[in-house]
């Protein structure tokens, strides 16, 4: 099965649904390179203001030789957005987007369906500052949150 994607935007609040199905090939991944750039152009926000929500919970594994170029892609300085929610369901994909967006850690966050990821790319961002005043007791290390300890923040 080749590979298909969609792509759908709510211009009122910036965001563009990308869904992504199937088996890809690098000519799969620059037919929607090029498609998200004229998605981009058509939003009337600012550069890398727009959010996305990008539902890949339907592919399959991809070659190594496709997930560098879904890298490549997704390290675009024009493709960059705001925020970023990725919906990976629970299959082996999960483990290869976050290797596609593994230098993008700030702003994309994992999710296992839509309705919470687009819930977190509608909430406002919360700065460091915010973070520390409202978790008053945070983990030390970051491995501690994955394992549900709660210890003295090391700030």
């Amino acid at each position: 099965m080749s590979g298909t994607y969609s792509i759908t935007t709510d211009p009122l609040r910036h965001l563009v649904y990308i869904t992504l199905d199937g088996f890809f090939e690098r000519a799969d991944v620059e037919a929607l390179r090029t498609a998200s750039l004229d998605v981009r152009a058509g939003l009337s926000c600012p550069p890398n203001a727009h959010r996305i929500l990008l539902d890949c919970s339907g592919m399959h594994i991809q070659s190594q030789d496709v997930v560098a170029a879904f890298t490549a892609a997704a390290q675009e300085p024009t493709l960059r957005s705001r925020r970023a929610a990725v919906v990976v369901g629970k299959s082996l994909v999960n483990a290869q987007a976050r290797r596609v967006f593994k230098l993008e850690r700030d702003h994309v966050s994992f999710f296992l369906d839509r309705y919470t990821a687009e819930a977190w790319l509608l909430t406002p961002s919360v700065s460091g500052v915010q973070t520390a005043s409202r978790y008053r007791r945070g983990p030390v290390l970051p491995m501690s949150v994955d394992r549900g300890y709660i210890a003295r923040n090391g700030a």
